[in-house]
């Protein structure tokens, strides 16, 4: 019963981190106005804060076996925490466009990480 109700924490874990990720993805998208007004730049170089997510998330989500088989799964989920939340709140303190986009590309890799780890868990 205590290795059932593990598993399931886990996957409840897991399951938000990587919904998490899917919503900050496209959640963004809508605050891009504001963004053009407050940085003074064009639509095309703040796209680039979905783009940098996505292109980073996507590198390393075909990793996904490789990492699972070389570090434990509890790892795995810790560096993607840690690195979802220096993403956000980097991103939630910062005034600059470029500290912004690393952020977003600091999410980017916790996302890459607990997606696949989510269906390995699974």
């Amino acid at each position: 019963m205590k290795k059932n109700q593990k598993l399931i924490m886990s996957i409840v874990a897991i399951g938000t981190l990587s919904f998490l990720g899917i919503v900050i993805e496209t959640a963004l998208n809508i605050a891009f106005p504001k963004l053009m007004v407050k940085f003074k730049i064009p639509a095309s170089t703040v796209q680039w804060l979905t783009t940098g997510y996505m292109l980073v998330s996507t590198v390393i989500i075909p990793f996904g076996a490789y990492l699972r088989k070389r570090f434990r799964a509890i790892t795995l989920f810790r560096v993607a925490i840690i690195s979802f939340f220096i993403g956000t709140v980097l991103a939630g303190v910062t005034s600059s466009f470029f500290l912004l986009l690393c952020g977003r590309i600091i999410q980017g890799i916790a996302d890459g990480i607990g997606l696949p780890l989510m269906f390995s868990i699974i």
